[in-house]
């Protein structure tokens, strides 16, 4: 079995993807961003990029809404 694109499923993966993390070419570029999901102070979901990117959410369908964001 060949690998696949883990992001959208493609067959063909790039050669310059990292091992353990199959990207197409078209998904490469998502492969620098590392979102850790963490509780903002007071309660709230904080999602956190390494890239620098961060966003919180508050309310009764935070989680839901986050996935949704990152």
């Amino acid at each position: 079995m060949s690998a696949r694109c883990h992001l959208c499923g493609a067959g063909e993966v790039s050669p310059l993807s990292t091992y353990g993390s199959p990207l197409c070419a078209e998904c490469l570029p998502a492969g620098a961003h590392v979102v850790s999901m963490q509780t903002a102070p007071g309660g709230g979901s904080l999602a956190v990029c390494r890239c620098g990117w961060q966003s919180t959410v508050r309310g009764a369908k935070r989680h839901m809404l986050q996935d949704v964001k990152v």
